[in-house]
């Protein structure tokens, strides 16, 4: 398949700020919308169900950089029920993802909290055209999917007690289970001390919530 990328860190606070400069993101866009994600979260209570917690984080959070970047020229992207944001004159899209507890440390290498689906095999294969050039791994159908041109980066949580830590890193490849497991490049960002009490993220992003209609006799 070809030789693997190894992984740039930026980590202190200069090159966290150039990084994101250069993607046109600032730190307190990516602050706000996670804020916003945790505020939706802990607006939950036992009466809700299973699970909404995390979904209604990870949907506050992507509604919130959308909010953030759309009046700046951004657009919103959804490809099989991966939901981005994206800048249409570039190469640069952003989706939002749970973290396992390696997420937000430099000395670690994280995954992604669950496997993914098929909407992010097509954007790792992408990723890794566009990092390592069309000889790592040949595109099947070039030009058919809406993410073929664009880097997919994931902001990615994790919550611990009450400290959120996070990263907005570019993938490259996913391990045995489905999750994704190897990168390009992490932007590691400031933990985040929450405050409060914290609900799991245990939801799956990718996977919509399915309501049955029927329709009356």
């Amino acid at each position: 398949m070809g030789p693997v990328a190894s992984c740039r860190i930026f980590n202190t606070e200069i090159e966290v700020v150039d990084a994101l400069a250069e993607m046109g993101i600032s730190m307190s866009e990516l602050l706000k919308a996670v804020s916003d994600g945790e505020a939706a979260r802990n607006s939950c209570t036992s009466n809700d169900p299973a699970g909404a917690g995390g979904y209604f984080s990870f949907a506050r959070t992507i509604r919130s950089l959308r909010e953030s970047k759309i009046p700046q020229g951004w657009k919103r992207g959804t490809y099989k029920n991966l939901d981005t944001v994206y800048w249409p004159e570039g190469d640069l899209a952003i989706a939002v993802s749970s973290g396992n507890e390696s997420t937000g440390d430099a000395q670690r290498s994280p995954k992604t909290k669950y496997p993914k689906g098929s909407a992010t095999g097509d954007f790792l294969r992408d990723n890794r055209q566009l990092c390592l050039g069309p000889e790592f791994e040949p595109h099947e159908a070039p030009g058919v999917l809406e993410s073929s041109s664009r880097h997919t980066w994931l902001l990615m949580r994790r919550v611990t007690g009450r400290t959120l830590r996070w990263e907005l890193s570019l993938p490259l490849g996913s391990d045995s289970e489905g999750r994704i497991s190897r990168w390009s490049k992490r932007i590691i960002l400031p933990p985040v001390d929450l405050g409060g009490s914290t609900i799991d993220l245990d939801v799956e992003e990718e996977t919509p919530i399915e309501i049955s209609v029927q329709r009356r006799p």
